[in-house]
Protein backbone atom coordinates (compact mmCIF):
# COMPACT_ATOMS: atom_id res chain seq x y z
CA UNK A 1 0.00 0.00 0.00
CA UNK A 2 1.57 3.34 -0.64
CA UNK A 3 1.13 6.48 1.42
CA UNK A 4 -1.70 7.93 -0.98
CA UNK A 5 -4.19 4.66 -0.34
CA UNK A 6 -3.21 4.95 3.18
CA UNK A 7 -4.03 8.43 3.55
CA UNK A 8 -7.68 7.35 1.49
CA UNK A 9 -8.04 4.47 3.95
CA UNK A 10 -7.39 6.70 7.05
CA UNK A 11 -9.68 9.59 5.89
CA UNK A 12 -12.55 7.01 4.92
CA UNK A 13 -12.68 6.06 9.16
CA UNK A 14 -15.30 7.90 10.47
CA UNK A 15 -14.30 7.96 14.35
CA UNK A 16 -10.27 8.41 14.03
CA UNK A 17 -9.05 10.55 15.84
CA UNK A 18 -5.74 12.44 15.95
CA UNK A 19 -3.55 14.61 18.40
CA UNK A 20 -1.92 17.90 17.14
CA UNK A 21 1.59 18.35 18.53
CA UNK A 22 -0.46 21.62 20.57
CA UNK A 23 -2.86 18.50 22.46
CA UNK A 24 -5.75 19.43 20.54
CA UNK A 25 -7.76 16.42 19.71
CA UNK A 26 -9.66 16.76 15.59
CA UNK A 27 -10.98 14.12 13.28
CA UNK A 28 -8.83 12.67 10.77
CA UNK A 29 -11.44 12.78 8.35
CA UNK A 30 -11.89 16.59 8.90
CA UNK A 31 -7.81 16.86 8.28
CA UNK A 32 -6.01 18.49 5.46
CA UNK A 33 -3.44 14.76 5.08
CA UNK A 34 -0.91 14.73 2.12
CA UNK A 35 2.60 12.53 1.58
CA UNK A 36 4.96 15.00 2.67
CA UNK A 37 7.69 12.77 1.00
CA UNK A 38 5.94 13.61 -2.36
CA UNK A 39 8.03 15.92 -5.16
CA UNK A 40 6.02 18.90 -4.48
CA UNK A 41 3.56 19.68 -1.48
CA UNK A 42 -0.33 20.76 -2.45
CA UNK A 43 -0.67 23.74 -3.67
CA UNK A 44 -2.87 24.50 -0.32
CA UNK A 45 -0.08 22.98 1.92
CA UNK A 46 1.81 25.68 0.33
CA UNK A 47 -0.53 28.60 1.00
CA UNK A 48 -0.29 27.34 4.67
CA UNK A 49 3.04 26.73 4.45
CA UNK A 50 3.45 30.75 3.26
CA UNK A 51 0.82 32.12 5.91
CA UNK A 52 3.13 30.32 8.66
CA UNK A 53 5.76 31.97 7.59
CA UNK A 54 4.74 35.20 7.05
CA UNK A 55 3.23 34.85 10.95
CA UNK A 56 6.36 33.88 11.64
CA UNK A 57 7.88 36.91 10.45
CA UNK A 58 5.36 39.57 11.89
CA UNK A 59 5.54 37.83 15.50
CA UNK A 60 9.73 37.87 14.95
CA UNK A 61 9.39 41.97 13.86
CA UNK A 62 7.33 43.03 17.18
CA UNK A 63 9.01 40.70 19.47
CA UNK A 64 11.90 42.72 18.07
CA UNK A 65 10.19 45.90 18.44
CA UNK A 66 9.14 44.57 22.01
CA UNK A 67 12.60 44.19 23.03
CA UNK A 68 13.90 47.57 21.82
CA UNK A 69 10.98 49.04 23.41
CA UNK A 70 12.03 47.25 26.79
CA UNK A 71 15.63 47.83 26.50
CA UNK A 72 14.76 51.88 26.06
CA UNK A 73 12.27 51.53 29.04
CA UNK A 74 15.49 49.87 31.04
CA UNK A 75 18.00 52.60 29.84
CA UNK A 76 15.33 55.66 30.82
CA UNK A 77 14.94 54.11 34.10
CA UNK A 78 19.18 53.60 34.25
CA UNK A 79 19.37 57.62 33.24
CA UNK A 80 16.58 58.62 35.95
CA UNK A 81 18.14 56.75 38.89
CA UNK A 82 21.43 57.99 37.99
CA UNK A 83 19.79 62.48 37.10
CA UNK A 84 18.56 61.09 40.99
CA UNK A 85 22.03 60.44 42.26
CA UNK A 86 23.88 63.06 40.27
CA UNK A 87 21.05 65.75 41.42
CA UNK A 88 21.65 64.97 45.24
CA UNK A 89 25.64 64.97 45.03
CA UNK A 90 26.23 67.85 42.49
CA UNK A 91 26.08 70.63 45.45
CA UNK A 92 28.95 68.97 47.07
CA UNK A 93 30.96 69.48 44.01
CA UNK A 94 33.85 72.72 43.94
CA UNK A 95 32.36 73.84 40.76
CA UNK A 96 28.76 74.19 42.02
CA UNK A 97 28.38 77.50 41.75
CA UNK A 98 25.83 77.89 44.71
CA UNK A 99 27.26 77.07 48.98
CA UNK A 100 26.38 73.49 49.38
CA UNK A 101 25.49 74.66 53.18
CA UNK A 102 22.40 77.37 51.47
CA UNK A 103 20.91 74.77 49.47
CA UNK A 104 18.27 72.34 50.46
CA UNK A 105 17.31 69.67 48.61
CA UNK A 106 13.60 68.92 47.23
CA UNK A 107 14.22 66.35 44.39
CA UNK A 108 10.52 66.76 43.25
CA UNK A 109 9.24 68.73 41.49
CA UNK A 110 12.04 70.85 41.95
CA UNK A 111 15.43 69.45 42.62
CA UNK A 112 16.80 72.01 45.24
CA UNK A 113 16.31 75.48 46.71
CA UNK A 114 19.05 77.88 47.39
CA UNK A 115 18.68 80.32 50.28
CA UNK A 116 21.98 82.34 48.81
CA UNK A 117 23.94 83.79 51.63
CA UNK A 118 22.26 81.74 54.51
CA UNK A 119 25.57 80.30 55.75
CA UNK A 120 26.56 83.78 56.24
CA UNK A 121 23.42 84.72 58.34
CA UNK A 122 21.63 86.63 55.75
CA UNK A 123 19.47 85.69 52.97
CA UNK A 124 20.20 87.37 50.06
CA UNK A 125 17.79 85.93 47.43
CA UNK A 126 16.11 82.23 47.02
CA UNK A 127 16.73 80.34 44.02
CA UNK A 128 14.67 77.19 42.68
CA UNK A 129 17.22 75.49 40.98
CA UNK A 130 16.15 72.42 38.69
CA UNK A 131 19.37 70.35 37.34
CA UNK A 132 18.57 69.17 33.67
CA UNK A 133 20.92 66.68 31.70
CA UNK A 134 21.67 67.37 28.24
CA UNK A 135 18.12 68.17 25.98
CA UNK A 136 16.54 67.09 28.91
CA UNK A 137 13.31 69.47 28.78
CA UNK A 138 10.87 71.06 32.12
CA UNK A 139 8.38 69.01 32.74
CA UNK A 140 5.14 70.41 32.98
CA UNK A 141 4.58 71.16 36.65
CA UNK A 142 7.77 72.38 36.70
CA UNK A 143 7.59 75.04 33.71
CA UNK A 144 4.31 76.18 36.05
CA UNK A 145 6.35 76.73 38.97
CA UNK A 146 8.69 78.45 36.97
CA UNK A 147 5.72 80.61 35.38
CA UNK A 148 4.73 81.52 38.77
CA UNK A 149 8.37 82.60 40.19
CA UNK A 150 8.54 84.97 37.07
CA UNK A 151 5.49 85.91 37.94
CA UNK A 152 6.31 86.92 41.26
CA UNK A 153 3.18 84.67 42.69
CA UNK A 154 5.17 83.66 45.64
CA UNK A 155 3.99 83.77 49.46
CA UNK A 156 5.35 82.84 52.60
CA UNK A 157 3.15 81.39 55.21
CA UNK A 158 3.32 80.43 58.84
CA UNK A 159 1.09 77.81 60.46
Amino acid sequence: MDNNQLIKELKSIPNLYGVCECGGVFKIADAFLFDSLCREFPDIAKEICKQYQEDFKKRTEDLEKKKISVEDAEQKAINVGLGTIVEGVLPAYEQFPFDIYDCRGLFEPIDTIVFNGLIQGKVNHITFLEMKYANSQLKTHQRRIRDAIREKRVEFEVI
